[in-house]
C-alpha cells in the first residue's frame, strides 16, 4: 500500500473547487452558529428578560422589512447570473443597490411619520435617532447579504470566508465594547449588527466599483423590472413561512409580559 503523498492531498485540495466550497461554505455555517451563541451569551447575562424581549421584536421586524425590501432580487439575480453578459449583470447589480434605499425610504418612512405605529411594531419607544439606525440596519442587512450571496454564485469561497469572518468578529467585539464597557443597554445589539452589516455594505460597494466600474447606463429599469417579475413572487412565501416562525412571540407578548417572550426567545435559539 502506497503512502498518502500529503503535498499532492494538499495541491488535490487546493485545485477542487467543490471542496474549497463545502468548506468555506460549510464552515462559516458553523461559525456563524457558534458566533450567535456567543452574543446571546453577552447580551443575556447582562440584560434583563424584558431587554432581550425588546430585541427580538426590533430584529424580526428588521428581518421582515428586509426581506420585503429584497424583493427577491437575490434570488433572481442569481438565477440570471450566468445566464446574461457581464454587461447586463453591472447594469443588474447596480439596479439593485439603487432599488434597495429608494424603496426602504418609501416604505420606512412610515415609521417616521406615525411614531405609534413603531411603537406598536416594535414594542419599544424609540427616539428619532434609533428609528433612523434601524433604517441604516435595513438597508445595510439588503446589501450585505447581496453582497455575500454575490461572493457565492461568483465561486469565491475564499472571499467569502473571509468577508464572513470579519462580519462575524465585528459584530461580537462592537456588541461587547458598547453592552459591557460603554453600558449602552440593549440598543447595543442593534448597533452592533449594524456596525457588521456595515461592514460587508462598504466591502460590497468598493468590490462592485472595483469589478464593474458604473458606465454610464449602468441603472436600467428594464433590468430591474424584469428581475422584480422573477424573484418578488417568491416574497409571500418567505413572510408566510416568518409568519409561522415569529408570531409565537407576538402570542405571548399579548397574554403574558415582556419577560417571558425574552426568556422564551433566548431557549428558542438552542432548538
Amino acid at each position: 500500500m502506497k503512502p498518502v503523498n500529503l503535498r499532492n492531498a494538499f495541491r488535490f485540495f487546493k485545485q477542487n473547487y467543490f471542496l474549497k466550497a463545502f468548506t468555506s461554505f460549510s464552515s462559516i455555517q458553523i461559525i456563524g452558529a457558534i458566533a450567535s451563541l456567543f452574543i446571546l451569551s453577552i447580551f443575556t447575562r447582562l440584560l434583563a428578560p424584558e431587554d432581550f424581549a425588546r430585541i427580538t421584536f426590533i430584529m424580526i421586524i428588521v428581518v421582515i422589512l428586509a426581506t420585503i425590501i429584497d424583493s427577491g432580487l437575490n434570488t433572481a439575480f442569481s438565477i440570471r447570473f450566468y445566464k446574461v453578459s457581464e454587461i447586463e449583470n453591472r447594469k443588474n447589480i447596480y439596479s439593485c443597490l439603487i432599488y434597495y434605499p429608494f424603496v426602504l425610504t418609501v416604505v420606512y418612512s412610515v415609521f417616521f411619520l406615525f411614531p405609534v405605529l413603531s411603537e406598536k411594531f416594535f414594542k419599544v419607544e424609540m427616539m428619532i435617532s434609533q428609528r433612523f439606525y434601524i433604517y441604516l440596519l435595513i438597508l445595510t442587512t439588503s446589501v450585505g447579504k447581496f453582497f455575500t450571496n454575490f461572493l457565492m454564485i461568483s465561486k469565491k469561497p475564499k472571499l467569502f470566508f473571509i468577508t464572513n469572518i470579519f462580519f462575524y468578529l465585528t459584530v461580537i467585539a462592537v456588541g461587547w465594547m458598547l453592552i459591557q464597557v460603554i453600558k449602552t443597554g440593549y440598543f447595543a445589539y442593534v448597533y452592533a449588527y449594524l456596525s457588521g452589516y456595515g461592514f460587508l455594505t462598504i466591502a460590497g460597494i468598493f468590490y462592485f466599483l472595483k469589478l464593474y466600474r458604473p458606465s454610464k447606463d449602468f441603472f436600467s429599469k428594464e433590468n430591474l423590472k424584469s428581475l422584480l417579475r422573477l424573484g418578488f413572487p417568491l416574497v409571500p412565501n418567505s413572510l408566510l413561512l416568518m409568519l409561522l416562525t415569529y408570531a409565537d412571540r407576538y402570542i405571548l407578548g399579548m397574554f403574558t409580559g415582556l419577560a417571558a417572550v425574552g426568556i422564551y426567545s433566548a431557549g428558542y435559539l438552542f432548538v
